[in-house]
């Protein structure tokens, strides 16, 4: 189980990362709180929304793949082992809090180093989540050196950063990822278009699968994706954009939360439709009204009350296009649950 923190889920619109209130660069000339010494010179614009252990990648059943992705790799360390290293990495990343803000250079947007701390104490980052290779490269830099303790165990811990305000994660594409392009009613793959209904050609393994869906793309050619992709170990899900980098939506799973804990989405005629252990829920909420949306998850969590289930499955299926992806997965997170997109569906 990973909670959820209110502050992590504002700051981070699309995707919630943290467990802690946002942290606030410490005015220069005072101490940040952590044991850190004070920060020098004019306050960074850059914030550490929150460090804390990673949650492993939903629905996995073998090693993740590699490539960024806002998920640990290891199995989660021991709370007493994760604990102390967690606040040894924090004040680490505060003490470089601004040559990070100097990387993004007023920059908009939010970032994610998954950091990873062995036995001997040294840390490795992945960073993404901005969609900008070459601010993400640079924070990584800034990352490299940064010994925390020595723990037991690897620990894998999630800091999130945002800066003017932060905005949704995105997924800067590269050599760590073996991207499926999904159109209306088409695949593309390695330069060649297929129909839904193709057989599947021979993805790299090796790498984190992306499937990147078009806005208008359509319930036959995303679930030939993710039938394409469920055989790897971890598939991120992406919706195209014309305002920069594909935007986040969730990992995919083709094994989906079941049971009486199971809480899954499914949009119909623009409107989101909620199922609890395999019974949708009278009521129906219009995509484009906030407020209707967060009620229908209340609604739902109610059902089921403290044994939901933390993670909710959104469901593609019914008249769902790449844009609800994102609408459906961010309701799930405002609600305090961590989403996953499947094909799979017990919902009668």
């Amino acid at each position: 189980m990973r909670a959820r923190s209110l502050a992590w889920l504002l700051v981070l619109a699309i995707t919630a990362c943290g467990r802690e209130p946002p942290t606030q660069p410490a005015p220069a000339g005072s101490s940040s709180g952590s044991g850190s010494p004070p920060i020098e010179g004019p306050a960074p614009t850059v914030v550490l929304v929150g460090c804390a252990p990673a949650a492993p990648v939903p629905g996995a059943t073998e090693g993740a793949a590699k490539g960024w992705y806002p998920y640990a790799i290891d199995p989660v360390a021991p709370e007493p082992v994760a604990t102390p290293v967690a606040r040894d990495v924090r004040g680490a990343l505060l003490e470089r809090l601004g040559k990070i803000d100097a990387c993004f250079r007023g920059t908009a947007g939010s970032l994610v180093a998954m950091v990873r701390v062995g036995g001997d104490g040294k840390a490795i980052a992945r960073v993404g989540g901005l969609g900008k290779r070459d601010i993400e490269d640079c924070v990584a830099g800034v990352l490299a050196g940064m010994t925390a303790g020595a723990p037991s165990q690897p620990v894998e811990l999630e800091c999130g950063f945002a800066s003017e305000g932060g905005g949704p994660l995105r997924i800067t594409l590269g050599s760590d990822y073996d991207a499926l392009a999904v159109a209306a009613n088409q695949l593309r793959y390695a330069g060649k278009t297929y129909a839904p209904t193709d057989p599947a050609p021979k993805l790299d393994g090796t790498r984190s699968i992306v499937v990147l869906a078009d806005p208008d793309a359509a319930v036959p050619a995303l679930r030939g994706a993710l039938a394409w992709a469920a055989p790897y170990p971890t598939t991120l899900v992406g919706v195209t954009s014309e305002a920069g980098s594909p935007v986040f939506a969730a990992i995919a799973t083709a094994r989906p939360p079941a049971g009486t804990r199971a809480i899954e989405l499914h949009v119909q005629d623009g409107a989101l439709v909620a199922c609890v252990a395999g019974k949708r829920l009278p009521t129906t909420a219009p995509l484009v009204q906030a407020k209707a949306v967060d009620e229908l998850l209340v609604s739902a969590h109610s059902t089921c009350g403290s044994a939901c289930d933390e993670l909710v499955a959104v469901v593609v299926d019914g008249t769902l296009v790449g844009k609800d992806l994102i609408a459906a997965t961010s309701a799930a997170r405002r609600a305090g649950h961590d989403p996953v997109i499947t094909s799979a569906s017990s919902c009668r």
